[in-house]
């Protein structure tokens, strides 16, 4: 199903941005706050996107990263630049439906996304508590995490210590 929605995005060329090739790896960022901090879901939080991102150079096995670039581009040609460049994405807000797009289109499917549990979200239903909360849960429409991330894809939060970023 991937390779036919990706064929529905148009055929261009978004020249704005770095493009991933054999000497150029490409790292996609998606960051959001704004709405997100006005509505009470997890925002993307500074300090862990920084650590986050040394973690996935690190575990990618990539040189430092000493360029970036903030991206002008309309939404559809977000999508279209993750399809042809985006070799690794971080979904830094965990609830990001644009961030999951941004992930799923992307060129090399090799996504990071920040652990819901370490946000405090409040749409977030554990496992746990699903079976007890389940009517709730589809009256309000909260997120259950293994129906929404790729089951591919590398969640990441901090450790016990607040500084140090692992997979979970």
């Amino acid at each position: 199903m991937r390779d036919e929605l990706i064929g529905f995005l148009e055929k261009r060329k978004i020249s704005s941005l770095p493009k991933s090739d054999g000497n150029t790896h490409v790292t996609c960022v998606h960051i959001r706050r704004g709405d997100f901090k006005t509505y009470g879901q997890a925002p993307s939080d500074s300090d862990f996107v920084k650590k986050a991102i040394k973690f996935i150079e690190r575990k990618e096995k990539l040189k430092r990263i000493e360029r970036f670039h903030i991206s002008q581009n309309s939404p559809s040609d977000d999508l279209i630049y993750s399809r042809d460049n985006c070799d690794v994405v971080f979904v830094s807000a965990a609830k990001s439906t644009f961030g999951w797009w941004i992930g799923y289109f992307s060129k090399g499917n090799r996504v990071y996304y920040t652990d819901i549990k370490m946000t405090n979200d409040k749409t977030y239903v554990s496992f746990e508590n699903l079976l007890t909360a389940f009517k709730e849960f589809q009256r309000l429409g909260h997120l259950l995490e293994m129906d929404y991330y790729m089951p591919h894809w590398t969640r990441i939060r901090f450790s016990e210590d607040k500084e140090t970023v692992i997979e979970n």
